[in-house]
């Protein structure tokens, strides 16, 4: 997933179902990319909601596996690498499978769109989540240097944070 240069990408286009409405480019777009499945198929994907606020980015409510290749799919591969660019933070409800592995190949996927000076992806969510994070990211340093995360990861609750933590070592 790249567009293959330095230029900034061009916002997504509105999906069709709001093109001929009364809906205006500033305001929200909620995208069901997964309602819950047990297994992820072209028709059915794990729970994943993203909230596209136009110009001003946007917001993932759960990101169940499958979740990048959902977004492609809406917005297609290009306003996909826009979407991912341009999001401010990721919402885990609970620490069930289903609601948290795509995660991995999503803040991949930022890692490598996100400008360098761009802050850390904010990940908030259960205790649980934040200690798959670490895990993964301190067995997968030693082998790459370049593997870390870059994610600030909020532990606790959606709703009542309980610590704030930087996953990169």
């Amino acid at each position: 997933l790249s567009h293959g240069g330095s230029e900034p990408l061009p916002p997504p286009p509105a999906a069709a179902c709001v093109e001929n409405t009364r809906w205006r480019r500033d305001e929200l777009l909620i995208c069901m990319l997964g309602t819950g499945c047990a297994v992820p198929s072209k028709h059915r994907a794990p729970a994943s909601i993203y909230l596209h606020c136009f110009a001003k980015g946007g917001l993932l409510l759960d990101c169940g596996e499958g979740t990048l290749s959902q977004l492609c799919a809406l917005f297609g591969h290009g306003a996909a690498a826009y979407a991912i660019a341009n999001l401010h933070a990721i919402l885990i409800s609970h620490h069930h499978a289903d609601h948290h592995l795509g995660l991995l190949t999503l803040l991949a996927a930022a890692n490598s769109l996100r400008p360098p000076n761009a802050p850390p992806l904010l990940v908030v969510g259960p205790r649980a989540v934040g200690t798959f994070l670490s895990a993964y990211t301190s067995l997968n340093q030693s082998a790459s240097a370049s593997a870390a995360i870059p994610a600030t990861v909020a532990v606790g609750s959606p709703l009542n944070t309980a610590e704030v933590g930087d996953v990169k070592s």
